[in-house]
């Protein structure tokens, strides 16, 4: 599956069983990989709590922020899997497609959109993000640290499709 040695998941011990048991069989490729480095394993874990119990950002808005991050890098892997889930959450395959295409039309609350927008013009060109950006995320209702979550959100889908690009030795379609 890998070019490097993960622990499959009938073979989890300790800390990466426990952390492969926070999800539905079977565990997603992404965290399988992880566990080559149990440290860092423990470390997405907690990522993912973080953001599951998110105050601000919705489940929608994480999964569509991305969706729109993994594709952009292309993360196959995360873009399907996100694209299912935005599915499960209601958006029909047009409107994820068009989401895709233009961000400003994703199907979410105005407030929500403007975010996502934000969060895909900053991935693209992080130098163009001015005070007037964060000024009216902030007029929209969003603290500081929601702003910062969302554009890190995304910007560790990135981190970690470099890393999954760089070590998978299969296709994953």
């Amino acid at each position: 599956m890998f070019l490097i040695n993960t622990v499959a998941e009938g073979e989890a011990q300790g800390k990466i069983k426990e952390a492969y048991g926070m999800f539905p069989s079977p565990i997603p490729a992404p965290l399988v990989l992880l566990s080559a480095s149990p440290a860092m394993l423990e470390r997405q874990v907690g990522y993912i709590q973080y953001f599951m119990g998110h105050k601000t950002l919705s489940f929608p808005l994480l999964t569509a922020i991305r969706f729109i991050s993994s594709e952009e890098c292309g993360h196959e892997f995360c873009e399907d899997f996100n694209r299912r889930m935005l599915m499960r959450a209601g958006m029909s395959a047009e409107e994820i497609d068009q989401m895709k295409a233009d961000p400003s039309t994703a199907p979410l609350e105005d407030r929500e959109q403007t975010m996502l927008v934000f969060v895909a013009r900053a991935l693209k060109d992080p130098k163009s993000v001015s005070q007037a950006d964060v000024d009216a995320l902030r007029a929209e209702g969003w603290a500081d640290s929601d702003i910062f979550d969302a554009l890190a959100h995304g910007a560790n889908v990135r981190a970690n499709a470099a890393v999954f690009n760089a070590f998978k030795a299969i296709p994953w379609k």
